[in-house]
């Protein structure tokens, strides 16, 4: 999270730090001046926990860019317009996209310069609230064998400069490969569910995982190699997942898959240790083709319904437990997710990724100590018109052993009361 006072470049007037703090004790006005939501009559302090100490700064010019007028790189950053990387000004200001590669690599805004603002922010912070955790922005480590490829050392120059002083690691994925044959107005749903692409090789697929846990495998490598040379003895920071999207721009044809990407993606990062998961963005730029949570009016898209699907099973203090597919199946194109649940109940997702037939799914829980009936939750159709309800029915005949019928690519949420 940054905080800025006064305008930047472009012209967008971020205000003081005063001014927002000042908001949350203030009551509403009665003309609105378009931050009445900010104004909640709170003077007590809001308890926020964790601090990102900025946000993609590998992206800050360090790696270069593309000399060419017309990136992201030209975004305002405003509502509704793509957002733009910052350039990092401790190197000298930076006016377009054009010259963005004149930073590149200059130690003043190396990985070691931005870990040395880590510690500096963290002993500054928690000075003041030794109970905040402090977290520092990484990346995917690079594949490319290009001499200076985008992310290269990053990971490395921080921790080696500040992993003592780092609670957790901040990292986002932009998931969503082009689909042949021309990659660029589809995206890949065989990638982005079930079969990734190889990177730097869109026509080999890793058939055990999707692109988000190629991308996940790759990173954790990186990480456990980094921490045990570079991080204080026993220090391993969590990741936080604080981006975690598909690409605006690659619609799928069909929409159902997004929805489930987002079901299975924040579930899988969640069992796997991640600290938190955060989707992002909340809004799609207006006329984004494929705008993944809301619209630009507020209209729910497949990712929010995917994430709402898997709240109905799953609530802050709940446990993810061990649940596991029967490997012997061919092609493995179904994913369950089995949540504890802390009013004693079960809560399960079943995800069929299977485009062409529905499946029965048998499920078996050890220890079945829940009541005979539960409620289903269903969402997701194959085809451009995918399910924009989730709906809700009565399921019975529960027990230590019961079906489940999952139609083509949909999901079903099913919560287990515990037995009375």
């Amino acid at each position: 999270m940054l905080f800025r006072s006064g305008k930047d470049s472009v012209g967008n007037d971020w205000k003081t730090v005063g001014f927002w703090a000042s908001l949350r004790a203030a009551t509403p006005l009665a003309k609105d001046d378009g931050f009445n939501h900010l104004r909640i009559g709170m003077s007590d302090p809001i308890g926020i926990q964790l601090w990102t100490i900025g946000d993609n700064v590998a992206g800050n010019g360090f790696y270069g860019g593309d000399p060419v007028k017309g990136n992201d790189a030209d975004a305002s950053g405003r509502y509704q317009e793509s957002g733009s990387p910052e350039p990092d000004l401790h190197a000298g200001k930076v006016n377009d996209s054009r010259a963005w590669y004149r930073h590149e690599n200059n130690p003043k805004i190396s990985p070691q310069a931005y870990g040395q603002a880590v510690v500096e922010f963290a002993k500054a912070m928690k000075a003041v609230d030794p109970a905040i955790l402090i977290g520092a922005a990484l990346t995917e480590p690079p594949i490319s064998s290009d001499p200076h490829p985008y992310g290269k050392g990053w990971n490395a120059g921080v921790l080696k400069a500040a992993c003592g002083s780092m609670d957790f690691v901040s990292i986002g994925w932009g998931e969503g490969a082009g689909a042949p044959p021309d990659w660029v107005q589809w995206t890949a749903e065989d990638d982005l569910l079930d079969d990734a692409f190889y990177m730097g090789d869109s026509n080999r697929h890793m058939h055990d995982f999707n692109g988000l846990g190629r991308d996940y495998n790759q990173l954790a490598g990186d990480l456990v190699t980094n921490y045990k040379k570079l991080c204080p003895a026993g220090h391993a920071p969590q990741i936080a997942v604080t981006y975690l999207a598909v690409q605006p721009w690659l619609p799928a044809r069909n929409p159902a898959a997004i929805g489930m990407f987002a079901a299975d993606a924040v579930a899988t990062l969640l069992e796997s240790g991640a600290y938190t998961v955060m989707w992002s963005p909340v809004h799609g730029a207006a006329g984004a083709s494929s705008p993944s949570f809301l619209d630009s009016k507020n209209v729910p898209q497949p990712g929010y319904y995917g994430l709402k699907l898997l709240h109905q099973i799953v609530s802050p203090g709940d446990v993810f437990v061990s649940s596991t597919v029967n490997t012997a199946i061919t092609p493995q194109t179904l994913a369950v997710h089995a949540v504890k649940r802390r009013d004693g109940g079960l809560g399960l997702l079943l995800i069929n990724k299977d485009p062409g037939r529905s499946t029965v799914v048998t499920v078996t829980v050890s220890g079945y100590n829940y009541a005979t009936k539960g409620i289903r939750y269903d969402w997701g159709k194959f085809g451009p018109d995918a399910g924009n309800q989730i709906t809700q029915t009565p399921i019975a005949n529960l027990g230590g052993t019961f079906t489940v019928e999952v139609p083509r690519y949909s999901m079903a949420a099913i919560v287990i009361p515990k037995a009375q």
